[in-house]
């Protein structure tokens, strides 16, 4: 998406049929990595008519546009074959791309790429159908229109979300004050993100904010932007203000180091508290090798816990499955199985996660030591039926 970008800032800048094939091949390129990418290419073609055919109107103008835009979309295709090795197939459309160590079965056919085909049939089938997604104690397969708004909240270091305010003021400020807007490049810039925002929310398969990694490069060049528009319409104030949100960003994302995958801004408490919000797609079950060597180190014989993901054997885990019933024990709960349970029985460790862990490995991984003492304190609690609704329980 960067080199689309690139590619179509040179576009815009002098429309040739060279550089329209430029673009179409980094769609394409893009289109192959990850099938949200399209909706970049009505975009540009939408640029390109404000470009071409805004001054002067003419029926050439017009013939022209068309010309480029389907150069544009033909060089997108190209790249995608070329990409998936000329291959040609036909398209199993009752159950496109089976999850099946062989691959795809071939099916008779003279489809281009075929199994590009079947990818996309198959996550436009599992966006209407759904995947349980969490979000602010709730479980959900059919998605909320204000999930990845939430992403972007708690997501999003709070040096970034304080520079896109005083980038977006400051652009309003010239526009006021020079007579002529800049606001378009703004508007050139942002209209990918916000495409995708509005279909990723549309969706009911919401997985997290890494959905909406394609629109990063975007975002960035706007907020680039940030600098010289408030050092024009701020002064020194401005530009100083960019810096030092700019430094806070870096410090706040460091402040995590090397447990990226589990970053929460400040907003929502950090990775200690984020995972109460949103969990699905922050724990893939990165941290089972530090639990393994956790395990060693303390020279703990057998855990309970559940597996998220595969490996953990391999790794060196020596498990149990989590017991339902309240147990002594060492037990190594992932944040995902705690907050929006999929390889461990719903409701199975409520009677244990009902208090905050012990520990915790990397964040994703929550340790609890529980002992006679710890199960009869357990016990009292959970007998009050004024425990239930107390924030604790919550």
């Amino acid at each position: 998406m960067a080199l689309v970008l690139w590619a179509s800032t040179r576009l815009v800048e002098r429309p040739t049929s060279t550089r329209t094939i430029v673009v179409g091949m980094a769609c394409g390129a893009a289109a192959a990595t990850k099938i949200t990418t399209l909706l970049v290419v009505p975009l540009i073609s939408c640029v390109l008519f404000w470009k071409v055919v805004h001054r002067p109107f003419s029926i050439a103008s017009v013939r022209r546009w068309a010309h480029l835009t389907a150069l544009l979309v033909v060089a997108l295709l190209l790249a995608i074959w070329a990409i998936y090795g000329g291959s040609v197939g036909g398209v199993d459309v009752a159950d496109p791309c089976p999850f099946s160590i062989e691959g795809a079965p071939r099916v008779a056919g003279w489809l281009p790429f075929p199994a590009w085909l079947e990818g996309v049939l198959f996550q436009l089938h599992h966006g209407q159908e759904g995947h349980a997604s969490y979000l602010f104690g709730e479980v959900r397969t059919s998605g909320w229109w204000w999930f990845y708004l939430a992403c972007l909240a708690l997501k999003v270091p709070l040096g970034t979300q304080a520079m896109a305010i005083v980038g977006a003021a400051a652009s309003w400020v010239e526009s006021r004050r020079h007579g002529r807007s800049p606001l378009w490049i703004d508007t050139a810039l942002l209209a990918y993100p916000v495409l995708l925002l509005a279909a990723m929310s549309l969706g009911r398969h919401q997985a997290n904010i890494a959905f909406l990694l394609p629109a990063l490069p975007f975002v960035c060049v706007w907020l680039g932007r940030a600098a010289p528009s408030a050092s024009s319409a701020f002064g020194r104030v401005g530009r100083l203000a960019i810096f030092v949100l700019l430094a806070l960003t870096v410090c706040e994302s460091l402040r995590v180091h090397p447990h990226y995958l589990m970053f929460y801004n400040l907003w929502a408490g950090g990775p200690e508290g984020g995972p109460r919000y949103l969990i699905h797609r922050e724990d893939w079950g990165q941290d089972k090798r530090l639990l393994a060597s956790w395990q060693r180190e303390r020279g703990i014989e057998r855990l309970y816990y559940t597996p998220y993901g595969p490996n953990a054997e391999e790794w060196g885990v020596v498990f149990a499955p989590v017991p339902c019933e309240p147990t002594p024990g060492v037990y190594a709960l992932h944040a995902v199985e705690v907050h929006r349970p999929r390889f461990m029985q719903r409701g199975c460790a409520d009677w244990l996660t009902v208090e905050p862990p012990d520990q915790r490995l990397g964040y994703s991984i929550y340790i609890y030591f529980v002992d006679e003492e710890r199960l009869r304190r357990l016990a009292e609690k959970q007998q009050h039926p004024a425990f239930w609704q107390s924030d604790e329980a919550k």
